[in-house]
């Protein structure tokens, strides 16, 4: 173990800030510039796909237009948040989270996470009877998409939710406030989406938190973006929830009788109370394989 923290520690250099203030000042640079960005990126990637943008957001779309969309929304995150880690943090890109280390065990792990999470949320609500395996099908064109969308959304909200915006938060307060704000934030950047309730944002927020609590540790985004992909992947695409109130091509078509906090409704398995015990566990279990793995310390 011992051996593992000096070849991370090694390898990232987190630059303390001139002032406290520094993140912050960083952050409020960057916010309006990637609204835009990404708003246009995405604007130009429902054009290339096809999608009538004037309708865009009620036409169910198919698993390739959703992956063209995702793809662009990537670049677009990508591409802003590169720009400002590089010419106004300062920092080497590769810092932001994908320096060397245990990489392919992270890996590994957050996307056996995920499974186990979401494999198991759906063993207890089809054995209980709050929702019902209708039919099975499997479309490899549509899985393969589904596939690469859920990649594609993974990297591009772990870079800017966990590497740019915790980054520059730790480097203004406490790990631990700057976790809970940031889990916050990507709590909020989910409001707008369909059948919201208060119960899946409250999910939401702690998926923040289990996602941001390896990162404030490693300062390696390998494992939130293994176990964030995983999440949605087998939720989605593989057992027929809907990701966040969107639903996609899956394997296994489901039926509830009716909408309740056990089964998540139309948001999915994230609006369901189920998903709740299974997040705090999982949070409990990432702090403890992770709270020993500091890479760097950060001025408190």
């Amino acid at each position: 173990m011992e051996t593992e923290q000096t070849t991370i520690a090694d390898q990232i250099q987190v630059q303390k800030p001139k002032k406290k203030t520094q993140g912050w000042i960083n952050l409020l640079k960057f916010i309006l510039p990637f609204i835009f960005v990404l708003a246009l990126f995405q604007f130009i990637g429902m054009l290339i796909a096809g999608v009538d943008v004037m309708h865009g957001q009620t036409k169910e779309q198919t698993p390739l237009q959703q992956f063209i969309i995702s793809v662009f929304s990537l670049i677009g995150t990508a591409g802003i948040v590169a720009l400002f880690y590089k010419y106004v943090d300062q920092k080497p890109l590769l810092s932001i989270g994908f320096t060397k280390g245990s990489i392919l065990k992270d890996i590994v792990w957050g996307i056996a996470l995920g499974m186990v999470l979401i494999t198991g949320g759906f063993l207890i609500l089809t054995t209980t009877g709050q929702i019902s395996i209708s039919t099975v099908q499997f479309n490899a064109r549509d899985f393969i998409f589904s596939f690469l969308l859920f990649v594609c959304v993974a990297i591009s909200e772990e870079l800017f939710s966990r590497g740019y915006f915790l980054t520059n938060l730790m480097a203004s307060m406490n790990k631990y406030l700057a976790l809970g704000i940031s889990a916050l934030l990507f709590c909020l950047l989910h409001i707008a989406n369909s059948n919201v309730t208060f119960l899946s944002m409250t999910n939401i927020f702690l998926a923040g938190i289990l996602l941001g609590l390896p990162f404030i540790y490693t300062r390696q985004l390998w494992f939130p973006i293994a176990l964030h992909f995983s999440w949605n992947f087998f939720q989605g695409p593989v057992f027929g929830y809907s990701v966040s109130g969107t639903k996609t091509s899956a394997i296994f078509i489901t039926k509830y009788s009716e909408a309740n906090i056990w089964n998540g409704g139309e948001f999915g398995f994230e609006g369901s109370i189920v998903s709740t015990f299974f997040l705090v566990a999982a949070i409990a279990i990432v702090y403890f394989l992770f709270r020993k793995r500091t890479a760097v310390e950060i001025e408190e």
